[in-house]
């Protein structure tokens, strides 16, 4: 927060005017104004080094209108009463705290400080009045007596204030039920989820100690350590076990916090985990621009990404993927779960996430919206360990320049998969995850939309990711040079067996391809079935030779139930080598291509036709 301003208002001769000119001089002024000018105290002399103004209202001085439009701009409230004025006491609830809720900013109720003056001048305090006004208004903070003209509590009464704004309790803490809010319990466990490193349920005192040097900085010595387990104990006997700290000690601990005064302990936890004054969970920074499409995993993530998996529990370990039930506990705290799920990435026989799968997954969700990626790793405790979480993606030089200095630092590359209408897009992507026919005719594609597929591939020892792309037949002419650069090459499809559906790759080559400098290459789809001359001036392998596409168009065919995509060269007819060298070629394709440039080589090779290769990519 840059600052915070203080509003004082109470009934006429409380001494609020009184408590601001003792504060400024330091003695009790014997010649009182009606009303004290604003002040602003510097950051460095207050105690949470936070620029703070404090406004003086006088009833007699201003008007009503004047008063609603302080009241909109304060951070908080202090009211003022007499501690030997019973009726000042009186109006607090009857005119002022009801005033305050009428005029406050919608959904956002302004924190309040019920301050009681002239101490000095009673014998009798009013906390158990007060008290009772408290529980009846949970924006009141706090409230504290004092007297201006001893200087006693002056300082407290401000720096109270300011503790309203930074680390307010009504978002923490419910005084009538004496128990912690949804919201702040939801964020706590979110925090000892992950701070619970090896996700046994309990806070062993390693990650105690580190949860402690993360949050504050300082070590916890084991004597101090111990006597916050023991404190926990008394008040929550199965808060502590042996195992260490459980969640219900965890939540029982900051809500001793609170209770005690000490929310701004709760708080620095809650900021450090990245949440704001309203306890939302936000990512500073997360603005990439103009890199929707240029954004990747940095190698740092992807293996704390593997790793996270691994963490979440011995059968995900056990059989190389995940249960359903287990990836929704992992994103239990998450106000959303990674999209593109499960017809987009690698899954194993029983329809559970595989590990390579894992990683695909948030590959293509980096690429496509980084933002809500960087989003997913916040609250799953990326900023735990790394302070920023931009640090997370690397965002990518434009395409232009690798293309000048015929290099790149790039790990994903993303092709276009067009054709006309039936031609076998659909069959295309998922062959990239090994499906086959009856699996792909489970999918729905009305209620479950599968425009991607990703997964791994390995070129000359070093991973990439490929993602495939299918462009609806009706969308295909629309696509602007913009959305068509996004993009390292393009797949025309057409069937073989189809007269009619070369021409509109032809076109679509021809119109919108070749004028944007799009790499593309040529697919026959179906190719285990008898093939049919087209309806075209030049046949496929005529066109190929005449705009430079490759020698013939590449053959691919998915049929039967236990056979994975399989591409043939067209004119060899021999089996092509699994899909290492597909992300080769794509990559030296992205590097070659240039003016007149439109070399097919990165697509000479794609899916393996058995399960040994298949294997190989998990």
């Amino acid at each position: 927060m840059a600052d915070v301003r203080i509003l004082l208002v109470g009934d006429k001769a409380v001494g609020k005017t009184s408590l601001v000119l003792a504060l400024v001089s330091e003695e009790f002024p014997n010649i009182v104004p009606p009303k004290a000018e604003e002040i602003t105290i510097p950051a460095d002399i207050t105690p949470e080094r936070v620029p703070t103004q404090i406004v003086d209202f006088s009833m007699s001085e201003q008007t009503e209108d004047q008063l609603v439009s302080e009241i909109r701009q304060a951070n908080v409230v202090c009211v003022v009463y007499s501690l030997i004025d019973p009726g000042s006491v009186d109006s607090v609830s009857s005119h002022w705290l009801p005033l305050l809720r009428k005029h406050r900013q919608a959904d956002k109720p302004v924190p309040v400080v019920l301050v009681g003056n002239k101490s000095d001048a009673s014998e009798r305090s009013q906390l158990p009045t007060v008290l009772k006004v408290m529980n009846s208004y949970p924006e009141v903070e706090t409230c504290i007596e004092c007297s201006a003209k001893l200087l006693h509590n002056l300082s407290e009464t401000f720096w109270f204030a300011q503790k309203a704004v930074l680390y307010p309790t009504f978002q923490l803490y419910r005084p009538d039920d004496k128990e912690l809010t949804v919201q702040c319990r939801t964020a706590l466990t979110r925090i000892f989820r992950i701070c619970d490193l090896d996700n046994d349920g309990y806070m062993n005192d390693r990650e105690l100690e580190l949860f402690q040097r993360r949050c504050f900085r300082v070590p916890l010595n084991p004597q101090s350590l111990e006597e916050v387990k023991q404190a926990v104990k008394r008040r929550s006997p199965e808060g502590v076990l042996a195992q260490g700290l459980t969640l219900k000690g965890f939540l029982q601990l900051h809500q001793m916090f609170v209770q005690k005064g000490r929310h701004e302990t709760t708080w620095a936890v809650l900021r450090r985990f990245g949440y704001d004054n309203d306890l939302r969970l936000c990512v500073r920074g997360r603005r990439l621009c103009g890199c929707r499409r240029a954004a990747q995993l940095s190698s740092a993530i992807r293996l704390g990404i593997f790793c996270l998996l691994c963490s979440i529990g011995t059968t995900a370990i056990g059989t190389a993927a995940c249960r359903p039930t287990e990836l929704q506990s992992l994103f239990a705290c998450c106000p959303m779960t990674p999209a593109h799920a499960p017809n987009c990435t690698e899954t194993n026989a029983l329809g559970w996430i595989t590990r390579s799968g894992f990683l695909s997954q948030w590959v293509l969700l980096t690429y496509l919206e980084p933002s809500r990626a960087l989003e997913l790793l916040v609250c799953l405790g990326y900023t735990y360990e790394f302070e920023n979480p931009l640090s997370a993606v690397q965002v990518t030089r434009e395409r232009r320049l690798d293309l000048d200095k015929r290099q790149t630092s790039r790990t994903v590359f993303l092709v276009k998969v067009m054709g006309a209408k039936k031609v076998g897009k659909t069959c295309f992507l998922q062959g990239l995850l090994g499906r086959n026919l009856q699996y792909i005719c489970t999918l729905n594609r009305t209620q479950t939309p599968v425009s991607f597929t990703c997964a791994p591939v390995s070129v000359y020892g070093q991973e990439r990711h490929l993602i495939l792309e299918e462009v609806d037949h009706s969308r295909a002419e629309q696509l602007s040079p913009a959305e068509l650069h996004e993009c390292d090459a393009a797949a025309l499809l057409y069937d073989i067996t189809d007269p009619d559906s070369f021409k509109f790759i032809a076109h679509l080559y021809l119109n919108l391809l070749r004028p944007n400098k799009i790499p593309a290459v040529l697919v026959g789809t179906k190719s285990d079935q008898h093939e049919t001359p087209q309806y075209y001036p030049l046949s496929a392998d005529e066109f190929c030779a005449k705009y430079r596409l490759g020698i013939k168009p590449l053959k691919f065919t998915l049929s039967g139930s236990g056979v994975h995509g399989c591409l043939r060269e067209g004119g060899r007819g021999g089996q092509l080598s699994p899909p290492e060298r597909l992300a080769a070629q794509s990559q030296r394709l992205h590097l070659e291509a240039g003016p007149g440039s439109y070399s097919a080589r990165w697509l000479s090779v794609l899916w393996p036709s058995d399960t040994s290769s298949l294997a190989e990519l998990s």
